[in-house]
């Protein structure tokens, strides 16, 4: 158990009031700081969501007040709650405390000349949600404590928040358990407390204050008892993160346009990238690859090309008449650090004339993956001195060659980089299942048709476009995690989807989520959606 004095809570609550908007310059100014704190947020709402933690909010007054009951507490939160907008500048009222789950937060009476009142209740009782009366509570993340054990992880850490979370039952008057929370809720300023038990009051919070997403993991491991190796490798995942965070901070793209805008472009738009990925940014790489440096360039990236005899690949539809275009605008190269296939001079300057296409077959690799080819596949496989230019999508891996635009395809191509914490290889399931899938889509476009033609939302194929993956290949190892490394999937390009729509344009989702320096998202920027009736207008016309 974590006892926390009305001391304690008062010194935090004397300092959150004290404490610089966390849309200051000051804030806004430091790429390193925003950089940790966009991690660490979505660190911490992951561990929180995912039951991994305990966490509770602290109301500072309602905690305080000797004068009123528990009944009277929830009344006041569910007032407070239901007037919630969503704000820009940090609360005074609340703080967030996260916590091992082997421990409760509660009153210290004995550690304060002041008393309180507040009736304890049990964070395992199915009393009523505080803010949210839908909420599951089969996702408490309540593990009580054996009464036989001796290990007390009292340890805490304390968050500023810029709004209050979806709540569960009081713990104590003015304490409540989170149910979920959403890293934007959490504000920039983060403490840390090795061992709460030991305060009555904190004469100097600004010593405990932390950024560092990494002091966030390795004590939450310490509580999970989890493996150190695996700790610091994610640690090295949450540091490439912050890294390549901060270099995007500094080296912002322009606010997208709606009407001039390509889908290529809204691709490359993105700032902090996956909404609620701890890994949202992170681009570390697997060894025999280079570390992946922040100024290194996804967006304009070369293709490089080996060749493999056909008995060793496994290939769906028709992936060579798909890749036709890209091999005959490929262009030789002498900027290759492997040895390639020697050209003769009687061979031309044609990559499809290197080699015997009954017997053999040339597959593209991005340029940064090709020391994991050469690495793994060694004599099975030629270098080809040829390269061709491309544009990388948000996901990295997949890239739009400039010969394919025409077309209107586009290719997936293998990276051995961890980014939100996958490997971004092409598993032999994914090239086999996309291009069989792409065969049944009539049919399975007809039979939805069918089951909601007599309802008030009828299906229709114009409102959906679907990208199909219409040809792929990959290495026939029956070690998928070996055969992975060598593939292609050809896929439809979104922009050609719609070439024939008057006045529309295809953007990419998660980049509407990203927000101006002033935190206005995109969406509304870019839809000019500046007041609530506007909004609401937006979605009901």
């Amino acid at each position: 158990m974590i006892y926390l004095s009305p001391d304690l809570i008062d010194s935090f609550g004397d300092k959150l009031s004290t404490i610089a908007l966390s849309n200051s310059k000051v804030f806004s100014n430091n790429h390193l700081l925003r950089a940790q704190h966009a991690t660490t947020s979505r660190l911490v709402s992951c561990m929180i969501n995912e039951g991994l933690v305990k966490s509770f909010v602290v109301f500072v007054d309602l905690s305080l007040d000797t004068s009123s009951n528990l009944s009277d507490s929830d009344m006041l939160v569910r007032q407070f709650a239901s007037k919630q907008q969503k704000n820009i500048a940090p609360l005074t009222t609340a703080f967030l405390i996260v916590c091992s789950k082997s421990e409760d937060i509660t009153y210290s009476h004995s550690l304060s000349k002041t008393s309180t009142s507040g009736k304890l209740t049990n964070p395992n009782s199915s009393a009523e949600s505080i803010y949210n009366d839908d909420f599951n509570q089969n996702t408490d993340q309540s593990v009580p404590l054996s009464d036989s054990s001796s290990i007390s992880n009292s340890s805490v850490f304390v968050f500023q928040l810029l709004n209050i979370p979806i709540l569960n039952q009081a713990s104590s008057k003015g304490i409540y358990s989170v149910g979920l929370i959403d890293p934007d809720e959490l504000a920039s300023t983060h403490w840390f407390i090795h061992n709460a038990n030991e305060y009555s009051s904190i004469a100097n919070i600004d010593s405990l204050k932390f950024s560092d997403p990494n002091i966030f993991m390795r004590e939450t491991g310490k509580w999970l008892k989890s493996d150190i190796n695996l700790i610091e490798s994610i640690c090295n995942e949450l540091t490439s993160s912050v890294v390549h965070q901060e270099y995007r901070y500094k080296n912002l793209p322009q606010t997208p346009d709606i009407m001039t805008y390509k889908s290529i472009d809204w691709e490359n738009s993105i700032i902090e990238g996956h909404a609620t990925h701890p890994m949202h940014r992170s681009r570390h790489s697997i060894q025999p690859l280079q570390k992946i440096v922040p100024e290194t360039d996804f967006k304009n990236i070369l293709i490089n090309f080996v060749t493999i005899e056909r008995k060793h690949v496994i290939i769906e539809g028709n992936y060579e008449d798909s890749l036709k275009s890209l091999f005959e605008s490929a262009t030789k190269t002498t900027k290759l650090p492997y040895t390639p296939i020697t050209i003769n001079s009687e061979e031309g300057t044609k990559i499809l004339s290197l080699i015997n296409l009954q017997t053999h077959v040339i597959i593209p690799v991005h340029e940064m993956h090709l020391p994991a080819i050469v690495e793994k596949f060694g004599n099975l496989i030629r270098v080809l001195p040829f390269e061709a230019k491309a544009q990388g999508q948000a996901s990295l891996r997949t890239v739009s060659p400039d010969s394919m635009i025409p077309s209107g395809l586009c290719i997936k191509l293998p990276l051995g980089i961890k980014t939100s914490s996958a490997l971004r290889t092409i598993t032999p399931w994914s090239t086999h299942i996309g291009p069989r899938i792409s065969k049944i889509l009539p049919l399975l476009n007809k039979k939805l048709e069918e089951v909601y033609s007599n309802t008030s939302t009828p299906f229709s194929q114009e409102k959906m476009y679907i990208a199909r993956e219409i040809a792929s290949i990959v290495h026939n190892d029956t070690d998928f995690d070996v055969s992975k490394y060598l593939s292609c999937i050809v896929r439809e390009e979104a922009d050609y989807l719609v070439r024939n729509n008057y006045n529309e344009n295809v953007v990419v989702c998660a980049a509407l989520t990203e927000k101006t320096l002033d935190g206005t998202p995109y969406v509304e920027k870019c839809l000019e959606l500046n007041t609530h009736e506007e909004k609401i207008n937006f979605f009901t016309r």
